[in-house]
């Protein structure tokens, strides 16, 4: 049924979800603050989805969202009893921006205070959103400072993107959201500057994930 939703309907919802969690980070006296300044990260623009199972969902059909956009958006799934309850809960999101700075999608980090959970859950694929097509921080800027002659920087995750951003330089800080880097990554470096890849440099973490995709692994 999805599959009837407009891109552009679903980059509406994404834009309306991302206003919403903006708003939801200055209300809630929530664990990402700590967590971001722990990480040396405070002033970085990251929402909040609160926690419980259809805060999100509830906001978004006030503004119009049939529950149909909203899972094929990605910002919704059907819970066990077949009911509409929100995809991301509790976690701290990034939104993940094209080169006309639409947001396709987004990137969430779990809370570290509780165990179990996906320690990042991303978009899943929509009509707008590929993950393995999808670069965070290849936005408006940064693909003009790559057409520019920008040294393209990919680290491991869009947190590692904002932290080596912090450094300052001419480098362009971009994340695959995971250890695997695709070919349509690349390709996407590629159409902005044919010889962008000539300057990359990888900086993934030291750990088994990070060293088997510099060896070109495809696991995720």
């Amino acid at each position: 049924m999805s599959d009837n939703v407009s891109a552009q309907r679903v980059l509406e919802a994404n834009t309306a979800a991302w206003v919403w969690w903006r708003y939801q980070a200055t209300l809630w006296d929530d664990w990402t603050r700590d967590y971001l300044s722990s990480r040396g990260l405070r002033g970085v623009q990251a929402g909040y989805a609160p926690g419980g199972w259809t805060r999100l969902v509830n906001a978004l059909r006030r503004r119009g969202f049939t529950d149909t956009e909203l899972l094929a958006a990605g910002l919704a799934t059907l819970s066990s009893k077949g009911n509409l309850i929100d995809y991301y809960r509790d976690r701290l999101v990034l939104a993940v921006r094209d080169r006309n700075n639409e947001i396709l999608g987004f990137t969430a980090r779990h809370t570290p205070l509780k165990a179990g959970g996906s320690k990042y859950l991303n978009t899943p694929g929509t009509v707008v959103y590929t993950k393995g097509q999808a670069l965070y921080g290849l936005d408006a800027a940064a693909a003009r400072n790559l057409a520019h002659g920008a040294t393209p920087v990919l680290v491991e995750g869009a947190l590692d993107v904002e932290a080596t951003r912090r450094v300052g330089g001419a480098q362009v800080v971009l994340s695959a959201c995971g250890t695997a880097i695709t070919a349509e990554q690349l390709d996407a470096l590629r159409a902005i500057d044919p010889a962008c890849l000539t300057r990359l440099v990888v900086a993934y973490d030291a750990d088994a994930g990070g060293r088997g995709e510099q060896r070109g692994s495809g696991n995720s």
